[in-house]
This record gives C-alpha cells, structure tokens and sequence, in this order.
C-alpha cells in the first residue's frame, strides 16, 4: 500500500493490450483527460471512502474514526462511529488500522455495515456494525458482531477492502500476509485465506454462510470462502455497477504492478498467479498445473534504482456528468503521482495517462456516490472530485425576461459558453412562458451535459403610480410601495447606485422620482416630487409634529411634539414642495385636523408659528 516515493514511471501494456498512442482512441474521439477538485479536507489518514445508497459519504480514517460529507459537501462535526480503543493503528507507514468499509444493500432498511480492520491483537477483522435507530448519522459502537477473524503474521499486506457484489454476497480482498516474496507462499495456498479474493453470504447463518455457488464449496483441498487465489495485495477492488466486471489494483513486489479484471459472467475460482507470477513475468516457484492463470490486463513496471511504484485500485465511472469518462477504469499510483485509465475495445484493451499531478498527492483510495461520481482520496487527508476537462468547460446562464402586457408569461434567454459547440438544449421552447420554474439540459457535440433551472416569476404592478414621502430632518425621500427592483431618477436621468426603496435627497434641487418592479423588464414610475433647498431648510430647525393618515385625502390629523405645552394664537400656513404657499389658517387654540381635499396631490409642508414656538410636518396629498 505504501512505499517511497518517486517521479513518472515508464507505464507499458502487456502483450495482448492494444497500444494507442496519446491524443485520439481508436474511436477517434478525443483522448479524456482529468482534474482534480477539492471536495473536503481535514482528514486524518484516510483510506476509504463509501456511500450508503443516498446522497452522503463515509470517509474511514486509519485510527478507527468515520466521518460524513452530507449533501451539501459539509464534514459533519460528530463521527459517524469511532472505533479508535480496538483500531491497532501504527501510524506512520504503517498498513495497519481500519481499512474497509460495505454498507449492505438493504442498509436503508436493516441498517448494517461491514469493516474490515485489524484488531489490536495485530489480526484482521470483518465485523458488522449497526446504524443509530435515533440517528441516521451515528452508529452503535456496541453493536459489533465479528463475522471473521483472519491471522496475520506480519504487520504489512493487509488488503482491507471489502465490496458486495451485484449478487448480494460480501467480497473481501485479502493480502499474502506481508514481508518479502510471500515467505508462507499463502497465495497459492489453498488452504490460507490470505492473498485470496474471498466470497460469504453475511444474509444467511451464523455469523455467516458459504454460497453455494463458491468454486471451491465442494474441494476438500481448498477453503469454501476462497473465490479467486494468487493476490499479493490488493489494495482496492470495486464492481463495475453497470456491467457486475470486478476490477482488482494489485500492488506489485519489485517489478511490476498490475490490474486484474474478472467478467460478471466468472465463476469464481481465478488464478491471478502471484508468488509464481508477478504481473506476466515469472517469479517464485510454479503454479498448480491444473490452474488456468489469468494475467492482468494492464500492467506497469517499476522505475529503476531507488524509488516505488504502488497501485491503488478504483472504479469505472458511470456518472453522467462526464460522457468522455464513460466506461474508464480509472485508478491511481500512490508514489508517482498519475492517474490511469484502462478501457475495453472490443477485444482490446486501452491504457492511458489521464492525469499527472504534482503536490502531496499520496491517492490512497478511490470511491464514488450514489450517482456514479468517483472521488480520491490522499493520505494527506483532502478528499478529490474527479472531473473531466473536456466537459467541465461546458457552463450557461439564463435570465428571464417577463411580459408587461400579459404579466403571466414571460421569456427565458440562455447563454452558452465552453464545451464544444454545436450545442442543443431540451427543451426547446423559451418563449410566451407561464410563470413558473423550467429545467433545461444544455449538450455538446462531444456528449458532455450539464443542466440548469430558472424561474419565470408573474409580474406585480400596482394600478396606479406609486406615491413618494419625504422625511425631514433626514431628508430621505421613500416609495411606499415595495418591490424587488428600484432605480431612481433625478430630473428624469437615473441615479447611480440609488437602487433601495429610500433615497437620501443631499439638498440637491430637481424633480424626483423612483422607477419600480419586480425586475428591470417590468417597471412603473412613482409620481414625481420637487424639492428645493429654501422652502425645506429653512423649517429643518422647527419642532415636529407628525400628522396622520399620511398619504391623506381630505383630512390630516395633528400629534404635536411631546413637549408641546398649548397655549393661543396659532398660525397654520401649507407650502408645497416648492415653497409656495397654497393655505393659511388662523386659530386662537390648536388644531386637531385641518381639510386638505381642495390641495393638489403632492408633497406639502405645514408652518405652525404661535406663541409656545415654531413647529411644522409634512405630509402626502393622495387621489
């Protein structure tokens, strides 16, 4: 799993893959290349990651911890399960701590998952574990059922990974056991569960049953889990979830490193050839004669002098976000840094570079989601989505644009960039649109797709123009209907950056008025307002009172200030914005309301001069 570090190994095809030279396949499609985007961070060692058929993933961490990326790609703050006092866990370069995790595919209803880690007895475990009844993201710590126990004689070589297969039986990858050249020859011990792919029914007996479809149910000379034999380490297998075809990274020895690859229609019993192979070259001893080996279908030397090359297995991507991935197998090398792609073509085999990343990227794991989106993690702790470059360009915009005389419908206009054009978009109709909410998918020509949604929201106009307020002493003008969308105009020219409900007049004289909507495409204007600096600054210093209803039609009522004493003698006078005086009134004793229905609609002002003082307010004359 772990090994020194080094820079682009010389990655070959063994004799019977078909090589391709970089840039076009054979189909004459442009070649995918890949980028990596961070999805999380913050992970102490991972070295797993997996999903429970919904939206979340389950990141495990070499110390016995699981953590959740929920929906939104948030770390949820609590573990999932923490297993850390029965987790033995060297750190380091250690291969030791939780390695694996399955949830059952009926997990939504049972609730069980399955680890495979090693125990502090240093031997490995395959346990079932339990989900929180209260709690879909908390597990039961106590739960724990031990389904095996595997000796392990050295600390090294562990595999780890475990995967249910499209038949619902558990698959567990088990390394040779560690050390150098498999000194217990346990690959091609029949007799050993390590170094073997191994098959159980965790649904039937206790702890669990045989298949009875297993190669070997029926070999006295061989172990009834056993599926297939002769792996070194292999340090991640997954199904391909559209075809069943398992895939297995297979880390090497020396020399070479390799992908094995099993067909959904297998039954069992394949011979992959390690310690008597390593990749297609022979190694250590020989094989049974009666086994059928099956060698990788793509397979990478090491580089020379110092250094490693170590395979970390992954997943074929049947996501639909990235149609030029379709069909990859796509894995890692943990020391150089690359990332591979293996493709069938007919009878052939494609191997290709997709990606060369410089920085501290130690992939350790490869995982996907319930919609067939792979990530990769590092053993630095940061979780990767893996996204095509091809299609990751492809990128749109709508607006929508409504119409003011049918304020139902409207139009939506998208905008296109990236990708390769030509380019369509279903559905096609855009135009005379009811209010409502629309979904488009925008293709290429190169399959890639990407999908938007934009809303058409009715228009809401009121009948009539909209009335202005004026405040004083701060001197803010403000519509008194409220809208989405605001721009108001000084002398019939727009303000810039007056775009709110309220504007501060800044004494600069001029003809106001604020144009309105629910968006820039539907808009009414205010009644105008005209504002001049003598008629309004010279009573900014008076006391005010507040008069109500305001706007009124054919009365105001009074509130005098709260220091107002009373007293005689009382002066009203009504001025327009303008300072032109349309009104005066004399009153031995205060007013509580004055008729205003013979004014014109507009801003006024009242002067209030007796002999308590000088007071004044403003207010709005509607229809």
């Amino acid at each position: 799993m772990i090994k020194k570090s080094v820079r682009n190994p010389i990655f070959l095809l063994i004799s019977l893959v078909l090589a391709l030279s970089f840039g076009e396949t054979a189909e004459g499609i442009a070649q995918p290349t890949i980028e990596l985007t961070t999805f999380a961070s913050g992970f102490s060692s991972p070295t797993s990651i997996a999903h429970a058929h919904d939206g979340r993933l389950f990141i495990t961490q070499r110390n016995g911890v699981i953590r959740i990326i929920d929906n939104g790609g948030q770390i949820l703050p609590n573990p999932f399960l923490d297993i850390n006092p029965i987790v033995i866990n060297a750190g380091g370069q250690s291969e030791q701590g939780l390695l694996g995790l399955a949830f059952h595919p009926n997990f939504q209803v049972n609730g069980f998952f399955y680890l495979n880690y090693i125990g502090n007895d240093g031997n490995t475990r395959i346990s079932r574990f339990s989900v929180s009844a209260s709690n879909p993201n908390i597990a039961d710590a106590n739960s724990e059922e031990i389904i095996m126990v595997i000796p392990q004689p050295f600390a090294n070589h562990n595999g780890g990974c475990l995967q249910f297969g499209p038949d619902g039986y558990l698959y567990i990858g088990m390394g040779d056991g560690g050390a150098f050249d498999d000194p217990q020859n346990n690959g091609q011990n029949r007799l050993s569960l390590l170094g073997k792919m191994l098959r159980i029914d965790v649904d039937n007996g206790f702890p669990y049953s045989i298949p009875t479809t297993n190669p070997f149910a029926d070999d006295d000379f061989t172990l009834d889990e056993i599926w297939a034999l002769g792996l070194r380490n292999p340090w991640r297998f997954s199904f391909d979830r559209l075809t069943g075809d398992m895939w297995i990274g297979d880390v090497g020895q020396g020399q070479w490193e390799e992908v094995n690859f099993q067909p959904a229609s297998s039954s069992g019993g394949e011979n992959y050839g390690w310690r008597c192979y390593e990749g297609t070259e022979p190694y250590i001893g020989s094989c049974s004669s009666g086994d059928s080996l099956i060698f990788p279908v793509a397979q990478y030397p090491h580089p020379s002098g110092f250094g490693c090359a170590s395979i970390t297995g992954g997943f074929v991507y049947r996501g639909l976000n990235y149609p030029d991935l379709y069909g990859w197998y796509i894995y890692a090398d943990y020391c150089s840094q690359e990332i591979w792609g293996v493709h069938q073509l007919g009878t052939e085999w494609e191997h290709v570079m997709l990606g060369d990343f410089a920085g501290p990227y130690s992939f350790v794991s490869f995982g996907e989601n319930h919609s067939g989106e792979i990530f990769v993690a590092t053993l630095q702790g940061t979780i990767y989505r893996i996204q095509s470059t091809l299609c990751n360009s492809l990128a749109a915009t709508s607006q929508t644009t409504v119409d003011c005389d049918n304020q139902e419908n409207g139009t939506i206009n998208i905008s296109i960039s990236g990708g390769t054009p030509p380019y369509s978009v279903i559905p096609s109709n855009f135009d005379n649109l009811s209010a409502g909410t629309y979904e488009y998918t925008i293709e290429d020509v190169n399959n890639c797709q990407i999908n938007i949604e934009t809303t058409i929201e009715a228009a809401s106009l009121p009948d009539f123009p909209p009335q202005l307020s004026f405040d004083l002493p701060s001197g803010n003008l403000e519509v008194i209907d409220t809208f989405d969308y605001y721009q108001w105009y000084l002398d019939g020219l727009p303000i810039a950056n007056a775009n709110s409900f309220m504007y501060n007049w800044n004494q600069i004289p001029g003809v106001y008025s604020v144009e309105i909507g629910d968006s820039p495409d539907c808009t009414i204007f205010s009644e105008s307002m005209a504002l001049t600096i003598d008629a309004i600054s010279e009573i900014s210093s008076f006391q005010k009172w507040e008069v109500y209803p305001n706007p009124a039609h054919d009365f105001i009522f009074f509130n005098p200030s709260p220091n107002f004493e009373g007293g005689k003698n009382y002066d009203y006078k009504i001025y327009d914005a303008g300072g032109n005086l349309q009104k005066s009134i004399y009153s031995s004793k205060p007013l509580h309301k004055l008729a205003i229905h013979d004014l014109p609609i507009g801003l006024f002002f009242v002067v209030i001069n007796s002999t308590q003082g000088l007071y004044y307010c403003s207010f709005v004359k509607s229809k």
